[in-house]
């Protein structure tokens, strides 16, 4: 007597991308899903679909900070080191037509008050406690150079007590 084999289930292979997949030689359209006779190919394992492609990791640093909002990246200006914010402005600028003149001239000037700032501060080299002293007569005080000057004082005299203190 003929006994009847409980028929084994199909084999169900669902492509899940949006790439073409093959299982065993049987092409599967994305987003498809395909049904086999058990017979026909194995059993796959847990899972058959295609690891999904990967994000690209987001921006971080000066690359995420160039897509803000030029409101953003010009209260974040004055924070840079130089190097950020060269590569700032080269970011903006690889964006050819549409870099923004609104990221750019802040970029522009702030690199333009910072060698302002050196070329002051190379200028103080060389001069003693009491030159600073009067040269710091002759600037308002809370402006820039008047700190730059009264930042030189200072370290003179740290530098002068070391001195002291060393011998």
């Amino acid at each position: 007597m003929l006994q009847n084999k409980p028929k084994p289930e199909p084999v169900i292979i669902k492509n899940d991308t949006a790439i073409p997949q093959t299982y065993h030689g049987f092409l599967i359209p994305p987003n498809t899903t395909r049904i086999f006779d058990a017979g026909t190919v194995p059993r796959p394992p847990e899972s058959v679909a295609a690891p999904k492609p990967e994000q690209p990791p987001e921006p971080e640093g000066i690359a995420a900070l160039v897509l803000k909002s030029v409101k953003d990246i010009e209260a974040e200006i004055p924070t840079l080191s130089d190097d950020d914010l060269q590569e700032l402005e080269k970011l903006e600028e690889a964006k050819g037509d549409k870099a923004r003149k609104g990221v750019l001239a802040p970029i522009q000037t702030e690199q333009l008050e910072r060698a302002k700032q050196a070329e002051f501060i190379k200028g103080l080299d060389g001069l003693t406690e009491p030159d600073l002293n009067e040269l710091l007569t002759g600037y308002e005080e809370g402006s820039a150079e008047y700190g730059m000057i009264a930042e030189r004082i200072e370290q003179l005299a740290v530098d002068a007590s070391k001195g002291e203190g060393g011998e």
